[in-house]
């Protein structure tokens, strides 16, 4: 989904290359940060997919060594189902798709260049 229907007078993208042991792969897992200012010091906060808060940082996930690990997102969204299915009031039932990743598919190019298939993800960060 491009970037371009988000409200904001410039859109400001800090990529960064996520893990380690993965970097030195063909294709990689990165990070994303949304900024409206050049100097990257105010954030913008975007909702990426209905039922998801506004957040300014993302994950791109290349599911490079694996690529049925696409499969992840699905798999989450059902374990989300599950959780929400209970009806209980818990920090797990409180949390975004049941305390899971959740994310979707996404065609990913640079200037023009294809880069694959990857999955767009909400972060394994302190709001979840």
């Amino acid at each position: 989904m491009p970037l371009s229907h988000i409200d904001a007078p410039l859109l400001f993208i800090e990529i960064k290359v996520q893990g380690a042991s993965s970097a030195g792969y063909a294709k990689k897992n990165y990070n994303i940060k949304l900024f409206t200012t050049a100097d990257y010091t105010e954030k913008l906060k975007a909702k990426m997919k209905k039922g998801w808060g506004k957040e300014s940082k993302y994950c791109l996930k290349a599911n490079y060594v694996d690529f049925s690990q696409a499969r992840n997102v699905v798999s989450a969204q059902i374990f989300g189902d599950i959780v929400a299915s209970r009806g209980l009031e818990d920090e797990l039932s409180k949390a975004p798709n049941g305390g899971a990743i959740d994310g979707f598919p996404v065609l990913v190019y640079n200037e023009g260049d294809f880069l694959g298939l990857y999955t767009l993800n909400i972060p394994k960060d302190k709001w979840m």
